[in-house]
Order: C-alpha cells, then sequence, then structure tokens
C-alpha cells in the first residue's frame, strides 16, 4: 500500500495508486460524530469554475461513513487517480448531508504526482 497525506488539507494523490484517507471529525465537545445515517458527496476539480470533475466519490462509493473512530473513510481507486492528468492540482471538497442540512467538513487542494510504471 502507498503512503497517504494530508497537510494543510492538500491531499497529495499518486496517480495510478490507490488513495486512502481515514479523518475523524468530533464535536464541539471533543466527541466522535455518529455520521452512520447520513450520507457524503466529494468531488475534485482543477479550479472552482470547472465544469468537469477529477474524482467524484459519494457515500457507498468511495466514502465511508459511521460512528467510531475513524468516522469518515475516502478511498479513491487506482483506476481514478490513473485518469487524472499529471502533474496536476486542484480544488476539492467533502460535504456531509443529513436530511436538508448540508455541512462542509474538509476542503482543500489536491496535487497529483506522475506515474512512472504504468
Amino acid at each position: 500500500m502507498a503512503t497517504f497525506e494530508l497537510a494543510d488539507n492538500r491531499l497529495i494523490i499518486q496517480q495510478g495508486a490507490t488513495y486512502t484517507l481515514a479523518i475523524n471529525v468530533t464535536d464541539s465537545n471533543g466527541d466522535t460524530r455518529d455520521f452512520s445515517t447520513y450520507t457524503a458527496r466529494m468531488q475534485g476539480r482543477k479550479k472552482y469554475s470547472s465544469t468537469t470533475t477529477e474524482f467524484s466519490l459519494t457515500s457507498g462509493s468511495g466514502i465511508t461513513l459511521g460512528s467510531v473512530t475513524p468516522n469518515i473513510t475516502i478511498e479513491i481507486d487506482a483506476v481514478t487517480t490513473a485518469a487524472i492528468s499529471a502533474p496536476s492540482e486542484g480544488v476539492y471538497d467533502l460535504e456531509i448531508v443529513n436530511g436538508p442540512i448540508v455541512e462542509r467538513v474538509l476542503e482543500g487542494k489536491f496535487t497529483v504526482a506522475p506515474e512512472v510504471t504504468r
């Protein structure tokens, strides 16, 4: 398995490798939030104004939500990361949805490191 980074909310994605990131979101008391009844969505784009996505994930399709640490796991499969042109940079955000309530829990930039072995 490859090494993955999240520094200053920047995802470092290795082109052609599976990217996995486990995070834990807590409430104001520091307790792990229970997202087991929520849905989630995440997209990465070259620019905020881009009409096409570099990757798009949803609950059950790249995003796993739960009630214990870590309560959010993101996985971008190797086929998807291989399709992102590299080197490249872009922006992303992760939203948690509970009925009509949408909450952005993570946002930032991503960098794709080029793949040599294909």
